[in-house]
């Protein structure tokens, strides 16, 4: 890509970011980057994960932005601050907190420990002879404690805990730092998918993440030039490689957690080891490379500031100094794989790009191609949502991991070039949790009390877990699904059955990106996705479910038409 695209969002993000820090020094909050908490003061602790903005402030030290000098200062001293408010807000045990107090989060200690030993590398010495301070004690802690915890349910933790442990390596003797991020290594490897390449997200695969775990084992061989890493990272990025949409975006509705981004730093880092990345680079420079798609324009202001600012900057950084890449002869026009393991099937044809995932009821996405230019957005397919009784929301795009008797696919090539996939998948209660001051007010009770006994928080986090994401409780639904697709278009006919005894249906609808898991970083906003193709059934269609116990629905879509011609009709029919 023309570092000139990096050089305009940077440009465009800046600000935001700088708005989140407290930078008076005077106040008690100085380098605190969770402005909801030091400005709004709507939040009772600061999350300790905006403090991984110190990278972006370490970047600013040494490139400088319009009215900030390079080297200035003012910065080195926000950056020694920054750094102390997160020692400040440490926890004995060397743990910190992201979503609750006394929440001891694995992910917030990892990701801050490995970005402020990032900085420490580069201007520790600077902060402690300017100010005498050291943040060795408080990355020492910190280290002890990652040490002591795995998290193998989220690929992107631990692989940011192996860069996080290597780097602390390099300031502590005795080499149990190192030894730690080794073995930490070895046990990734053991649960990424031997022959598919992906790393699992809560047992799935999902592109957005995976480039997430990527980024962080690829600054992790940066730093240790460990081969150990390479093929992991070699297949990594060829499984990666599927999933770039001829828009330039990437992922969303048929990943396991619905990210919709690409983390392109780790990329850059090893291009010119690791040919798949290198040809994923080439690939998005075609792609639209001048408007970076791959990042979310709608991403709220704490994943920019933690998340896609500092990948963004750390990108740019090596792409300054990267020759360009060769495309790869693995990017064909003509090229159909399943990737059986993940569920994900993946075709790139000549009229059209498309991503099944029959592991999550068929939801899928297709654009139409085109000789030139990114070609057109198709169909964004979700599956489906039923409102019954009572508010409660049922969904058909729940992740299906393990073998039941509701959940089964079929894959086939017809004819050349045309496929049929079918499946079939139950609809999952959808677990929503709103806050209120009742039940904020004992949950802070119970966290400030009987929740700083280790067992019992440990326990919490599992349960956390369980009901937000994990835990599945099925619905008197089953979505059973048909998709045909060829040269002119694409064909879904859907057949939602109900139980006879099972609730009774108020309304149903299309879904599109939407999520019934909580996934902190997906919804970002894109206008493409959100609202195309999707919206409430008729009343008919929720009625002739209730009334026969089922209703079939139908969808088609022309790849070979324009935009304002493209077909989709809807049909019930009577059983």
């Amino acid at each position: 890509m023309d570092v000139s695209a990096y050089e305009r969002r940077i440009a465009e993000l800046l600000p935001r970011f700088l708005t989140h820090l407290d930078s008076n020094p005077f106040s008690p909050t100085f380098g605190c980057m969770d402005r909801d908490w030091w400005h709004y003061k709507i939040q009772a602790f600061p999350s300790a994960t905006y403090q991984q903005g110190v990278l972006v402030l370490a970047w600013l030290y040494r490139h400088g932005a319009p009215g900030i000098p390079a080297h200035s200062p003012e910065v080195l001293r926000a950056i020694a601050a920054a750094l102390k408010f997160w020692a400040k807000i440490q926890h004995r045990d060397g743990s910190f907190d992201e979503w609750y107090p006394q929440e001891h989060s694995f992910v917030a200690t990892a990701f801050t420990t490995h970005a402020v030993s990032e900085v420490w590398l580069e201007l520790g010495n600077q902060i402690t002879k300017s100010t005498g301070w050291s943040a060795s004690d408080t990355l020492e802690r910190a280290g002890e404690w990652l040490l002591r915890h795995d998290d193998l349910m989220l690929s992107n933790h631990q692989a940011g805990k192996i860069a996080a442990l290597h780097n602390l390596s390099l300031f502590f003797p005795g080499g149990r730092f190192g030894t730690g991020a080794r073995l930490a290594l070895e046990r990734l490897i053991k649960v990424q998918h031997p022959e598919e390449g992906w790393f699992p997200e809560y047992g799935g695969a999902d592109p957005g993440y995976q480039s997430v775990t990527f980024d962080y084992l690829a600054q992790y061989f940066n730093r240790s030039r460990d081969d150990n890493v390479v093929l992991p990272l070699e297949k990594a990025s060829y499984f990666l490689s599927w999933f770039l949409h001829p828009d330039g975006s990437v992922g969303g509705t048929y990943g396991s957690r619905n990210a919709r981004y690409l983390f392109t730093h780790g990329l850059e880092l090893v291009a010119d080891r690791i040919p798949p990345a290198a040809a994923i680079l080439d690939k998005m420079n075609l792609l639209g490379g001048e408007d970076l798609p791959w990042l979310p324009k709608g991403m709220d202001a704490r994943y920019l500031i933690f998340f896609f600012l500092p990948n963004l900057l750390g990108a740019y950084e090596v792409r300054k100094e990267r020759k360009e890449p060769h495309p790869r002869e693995f990017f064909l026009e003509e090229a159909t794989r399943f990737f059986e393991g993940a569920g994900l099937w993946v075709a790139r044809r000549k009229h059209y790009y498309a991503v099944v995932n029959v592991r999550k009821g068929g939801v899928l996405r297709a654009h139409a191609r085109e000789r030139t230019g990114p070609g057109r957005l198709a169909v964004v397919d979700g599956g489906y949502f039923v409102r019954t009784r009572g508010s409660r929301v049922a969904a058909s795009h729940a992740l299906q991991v393990k073998p039941s008797r509701d959940f089964g696919y079929e894959a086939k090539e017809l004819l050349p070039g045309k496929w049929k996939i079918c499946c079939r998948a139950p609809f999952v209660w959808v677990k929503h949790f709103s806050p209120s001051p009742l039940r904020q007010a004992l949950f802070y009770i119970f966290l400030v009390t009987v929740g700083r006994i280790p067992w019992v928080r440990h326990k919490l986090d599992a349960w956390l877990r369980n009901a937000l994401v994990r835990r599945q409780i099925r619905a008197p639904y089953r979505l059973e699904r048909t998709i045909v697709f060829s040269a002119e278009g694409v064909d879904i006919e859907d057949k939602i059955t109900r139980s006879r005894r099972g609730a009774r249906a108020l309304s149903l609808g299309r879904a599109n990106d939407h999520t019934s898991i909580h996934v902190p970083s997906s919804l970002q906003y894109s206008a493409a996705d959100r609202w195309e193709g999707w919206g409430v059934e008729p009343a008919a269609v929720a009625e002739h479910l209730n009334q026969t116990g089922e209703a079939t629905l139908t969808l088609h879509r022309d790849f070979l038409k324009s935009e304002l011609e493209s077909v989709e009709t809807h049909e019930t029919r009577p059983q």
